[in-house]
């Protein structure tokens, strides 16, 4: 069944993609038309930031569904499940706390970054935004916990289905809401909605479905050092890539203002597409490579499925 998960999870995430490049090449249009390049720039100036507090999510995704794969590969899984679970909710409100003390500083510096550049309208739906940002990443960064937990049981057809069910209603949501209320707070509003539902749904999941449990009293300092190292370098990595890919649109907004921004975040989303396509195999074989460690695997079974992950991410790209 893991095996079959995988390559309908790949042909699902493939599909996921492919939904979500059709839609922003419908959907943005009909956006700039209706809420206007400068409210588009302003939405993609606060996505920027919103990308640097999702790195926290991010890695804190990647070390469950890595801990949590290695647990459920363990002799005494039913001990061990729960403990990892436990572990990682500590870590998850120390990191929450985190977002939303960074989101604060972000709200209160942003008169200094923008006041050259945005108006005042623009300035008053930031700050707005940002409120909603906040309350956005203080549900949906413990709340993905939840899909870390069904990533690592290789549920993968129910993931990918979930995030096609997504890609296909955000940008009709969106579209219709903007009709009665012509701003970029509407839209991160959507998204606030969005998540809420999609964290409930797999919540619900993970508890009838993967019957999974926390253990809150079980304490193992050596275990809970090494998750958060592990936490330390993955947050390192993808911190780079948002400095990568992510500052300049906050530059361009301080400097020349929401309509650049606009224009740029349009080409940059030809990028995103591109460098997705070549993740999705790696993201899917996280699990099972986690799994293959936690049992023993030599060194040169790891090398023989890296390789065969970067054919495939080559040929994908190429």
């Amino acid at each position: 069944m893991p095996a079959n998960q995988r390559k309908l999870g790949v042909v699902l995430n493939y599909i996921y993609l492919g939904v979500n490049a059709l839609a922003n090449l419908l959907y943005v249009p009909i956006l700039l038309g209706t809420i206007g390049a400068s409210q588009y720039g302003l939405y993609q100036t606060i996505g920027s930031f919103v990308a640097y507090l999702s790195v926290l999510s991010t890695g804190m995704g990647s070390m469950v569904t890595r801990y949590y794969s290695f647990s459920l590969a363990s002799a005494d899984s039913n001990k061990q499940s729960p403990k990892i679970l436990g572990i990682a909710t500590s870590a998850y409100t120390v990191v929450t706390a985190i977002s939303l003390v960074a989101s604060l500083w972000i709200y209160f510096s942003m008169d200094s970054w923008f006041s050259g550049t945005f108006t005042q309208y623009e300035m008053s739906v930031a700050k707005q935004m940002m409120i909603v940002v906040s309350v956005n990443m203080a549900i949906f960064i413990p709340g993905s916990m939840f899909a870390a937990v069904i990533n690592a049981e290789e549920r993968f057809v129910f993931a990918q289905t979930i995030n096609l069910v997504r890609a296909v209603l955000q940008p009709v949501m969106i579209v219709a809401v903007v009709q009665f209320h012509s701003s970029a707070l509407s839209i991160v509003l959507v998204q606030l909605v969005l998540n809420v539902a999609v964290i409930v749904i797999n919540a619900a999941y993970s508890f009838s479905k993967l019957h999974v449990h926390f253990d809150f009293k079980a304490r193992d300092a050596k275990l809970l050092k090494e998750m958060l190292v592990f936490l330390a370098f993955a947050l390192l990595g993808l911190v780079f890539d948002q400095i990568l890919w992510r500052t300049d649109q906050i530059i361009l907004g301080a400097l020349f203002g929401t309509g650049t921004v606009a224009l740029y975040s349009i080409a940059t989303t030809i990028v995103a597409a591109y460098i997705s396509l070549s993740n999705s195999v790696a993201n899917v074989l996280l699990p099972k490579v986690s799994k293959m460690i936690a049992s023993g695997a030599s060194n040169h079974d790891l090398d023989l499925i890296f390789a065969k992950v970067g054919r495939i991410q080559t040929w994908i790209v190429t």
